[in-house]
């Protein structure tokens, strides 16, 4: 059976607002740790519908806890059931205000799937919170409200045997009044993250109550430059994209001002795939992302730089010694930071890639730290078979190293314990978080790698990392 469950908040939402007031929005200003949001059943029992807890990614929207959320909870009936809530803040915006959204469901062992929908209002008129379209069980996301209405968004979660339930929140999103700046700017770059040289690549602009739109690039970037016509949005086909690192700009003007929103653009060369002096061939060698892991594009935290590549993070190879940066990941993410290991340094220098576990990250990982990473350095990008990348002679097999220590690299000839590279080649620092218990090699094949915080319950982590050692350095 697939029915829609009718109990949409029957309830007495703590109501008469003002005994809401008392027990759910002040309960926050009243210095609660854990501000929550209440609903009374009919027969007086009381149920917790959310939490706003933000450390267990369970419906956590606002550093504001003074907002006042609405969220509903469906309660399953039969066996097996589903439950599902959602929350919209601030649920009365105008159009082009954005707002966050964000949804928490369970239900039955054997598994179930959710959809995003809209109830009421509009149905293409939110950007980023489709009618009838595929989501996570539990998520959060921002969503622009691009054309005024009253909405109803809704969660609604299914499974094979059990019914299908709905839980709903209302948003209502006014008309722009007159003389306000240009709003809810956004450019979408597909494919997203990052791509390879000569690819074709699709710029998206929106804005609201805009005159004009004007496109800029640094570096400068064929195609997006100039005039945006029409000023409310569109998009433009770039072909053969050269290699680069683009902040891709819009400034949009009326007659009250301008605002402006950026976003990013990497490209790189596709190297040594199948160059033939390479063995086993990049072609050969499986990839992090058949694995459930997908590349992350700068990693840096946001607001701290570019850092899709090593040079962009600590200059040229082997880096600026002594000044560590910033960085993090998040679950399931790793990266591949291309390289170029310019002239040898002379017999015996060496480079260690180090990071402090004690401080690092910055903003929302500070405090959470990598734990055990695993470092690989290898000739072809997002390499992490092990067992491959050990076979490979011109680099003695010693380009693994897993731990809270280092991995060191070389050019000289003979030694046992550290990688050895080739001088003027181009190189990728590949690297993920992974559970400690591993040998100082790291685990024995990709198949076993896990992605894992130092505290496992962490869905990001971070840490200052940096370069030290003997190499001259070249910053």
């Amino acid at each position: 059976m697939n029915n829609t469950s009718s109990r949409k908040m029957p309830i007495k939402v703590i109501t008469q607002l003002a005994v809401a007031a008392a027990m759910l929005l002040f309960l926050a200003m009243a210095s609660a740790s854990e501000p929550k949001l209440i609903i009374v059943e009919p027969d007086n029992t009381q149920t917790e519908v959310c939490k706003f807890t933000g450390e267990d990614n369970n419906l956590k929207l606002s550093g504001d806890s003074n907002v006042l959320a609405y969220c509903e909870l469906l309660a399953g009936v039969g066996a097996p059931s589903i439950t599902a809530a959602v929350v919209v803040l601030p649920n009365q915006v105008q159009q082009g205000e954005t707002v966050d959204v964000a949804w928490a469901s369970s239900g039955p062992d054997e598994g179930y799937s959710c959809i995003s929908t809209i109830e009421t209002g509009p149905v293409n008129g939110l950007n980023g919170w489709q009618d009838n379209a595929g989501i996570s069980k539990n998520g959060n996301t921002s969503v622009v409200a691009s054309t005024p209405g009253n909405y109803g968004l809704g969660v609604s979660c299914s499974a094979t045997g059990a019914d299908t339930y709905t839980a709903t929140t209302s948003l209502t999103v006014s008309e722009q009044q007159p003389g306000q700046k240009p709003s809810g700017l956004d450019i979408t770059v597909s494919p997203s993250g990052v791509i390879d040289a000569g690819s074709n690549a699709t710029i998206s602009w929106s804005a609201n109550n805009a005159d004009t739109c004007n496109a800029t690039s640094t570096p400068p970037l064929s195609g997006w430059s100039g005039n945006l016509s029409p000023a409310s949005g569109g998009s433009k086909n770039i072909n053969n994209v050269a290699e680069g690192d683009y902040t891709l700009s819009m400034t949009c003007q009326n007659s009250a001002g301008s605002n402006s929103t950026t976003a990013t653009l990497t490209v790189e060369e596709e190297d040594n795939d199948d160059n033939g002096d390479i063995y086993p061939a990049c072609s050969e060698r499986k990839k992090l992302t058949s694995y459930g892991f997908t590349r992350r594009a700068n990693f840096r935290p946001a607001g701290q730089g570019s850092g899709s590549n090593f040079a962009q993070i600590w200059g040229n190879w082997p880096g600026d010694s002594g000044h560590p940066k910033n960085v993090e990941l998040s679950r399931n993410q790793f990266v591949s930071l291309k390289f170029n290991s310019g002239s040898h340094p002379g017999q015996g220098k060496r480079n260690i890639m180090h990071y402090d576990d004690i401080k690092g990250g910055d903003g929302g990982t500070r405090g959470q730290h990598f734990g055990t990473l695993l470092f690989i350095v290898s000739r072809c990008k997002d390499d992490f078979d092990i067992e491959k990348i050990k076979q490979d002679p011109s680099t003695q097999g010693k380009c693994v190293a897993a731990g809270t220590g280092a991995l060191k690299v070389t050019m000289t000839e003979n030694k046992p314990h550290e990688c050895k590279i080739e001088e003027n080649t181009v190189y990728y620092l590949n690297i993920v978080t992974t559970p400690g218990g591993y040998s100082h090699i790291g685990p024995p094949t990709i198949e076993e790698i896990e992605w894992q915080c130092a505290d496992s319950e962490h869905d990001s982590c971070g840490a200052l990392m940096g370069s030290y050692g003997s190499w001259p350095y070249d910053p």
